[in-house]
């Protein structure tokens, strides 16, 4: 978490889902994508946050960087934090899920 200046009571959430799809009709997902992508992704975009908070450049609102398991399941870590909230839901702005950076998806060619 990183604590943020004049609005430090709201809070912005990044999420990522550590779970993955594990083994369907033979075939092993292995989760690199799904979502390890997002995991590690959350961890650095943290990283590059603390450095520059370091360094006095703070965000207004307050950053919480959370991962999740049960996404594969039926969003099962994000129900339970819905239904169990560490910080009011009325004061989050916003949960920016990243889930699959490394994905290409054809039929949006530049």
């Amino acid at each position: 978490m990183i604590e943020g200046t004049d609005k430090k009571d709201e809070y912005i959430f990044l999420t990522a889902h550590y779970d993955h799809l594990g083994k369907r009709d033979g075939v092993i997902y292995y989760g690199a994508d799904d979502d390890g992508s997002g995991t590690v992704s959350i961890m650095e975009i943290a990283e590059a946050f603390a450095a520059a908070a370091k360094k006095g450049a703070r965000p207004r609102r307050t950053i919480v960087f959370m991962a999740v398991s049960g996404e594969e399941k039926g969003l099962w870590g994000s129900d339970y934090y819905a239904r169990n909230p560490i910080f009011p839901l009325a004061k989050t702005s916003v949960d920016l899920n990243i889930d699959m950076v490394g994905r290409i998806d054809p039929s949006y060619k530049g």
